[in-house]
Order: structure tokens, then C-alpha cells, then sequence
């Protein structure tokens, strides 16, 4: 089994006439393929819709932007970076 990342945004059910404000969804899933995880996923939205289609991937989308050495945000420590020796 691997464990996909199932991350997008999702409109919740709405509770009488107001529509509820679009949240963001990143979970892990261990599953054998995408199609399972993404199951899962909509399993968890409880009614809830996609706004843009979900992103299923082996990697979160955190751990793919400390990769590309993109800024932390505040209070978070940056990655180190290696340095030389003369």
C-alpha cells in the first residue's frame, strides 16, 4: 500500500439558505491506487462538493514546496540549507 495525498478545495453542505464558505482539504490516504484514496476522500466530505477537482499525489503539497526551498511561513522554521567546506 502507499499513501496518497487527496488535497483541494471543498464547499460544504450549507446549513439553510447560506452557502457554507469554501474550505481546504489535505488528508492522507493509504490505498493501492489514486482512485481508492479519492474514494476515501469523498467518503470524508460529508456532502460536501469539490470546488476544483481534488489533487491526488504521493506527496503533500507542503512537503513539494519545502523541496523547491519556497519561503516558510511565519513562525515556521526554514529549511536549512548545506554549506560549503574550503
Amino acid at each position: 500500500m502507499k499513501q496518497f495525498w487527496v488535497e483541494g478545495l471543498v464547499q460544504p453542505r450549507g446549513r439553510g439558505k447560506k452557502a457554507a464558505p469554501v474550505e481546504p482539504f489535505s488528508r492522507a490516504y493509504w490505498a493501492e491506487t489514486p482512485a481508492e484514496a479519492l474514494q476515501g476522500a469523498e467518503a470524508d466530505l460529508n456532502g460536501g462538493a469539490w470546488v476544483d477537482g481534488p489533487r491526488v499525489s504521493l506527496t503533500s503539497e507542503a512537503e513539494r514546496m519545502r523541496s523547491l526551498g519556497a519561503p516558510e511561513l511565519p513562525g515556521m522554521p526554514a529549511p536549512k540549507k548545506p554549506t560549503r567546506k574550503k
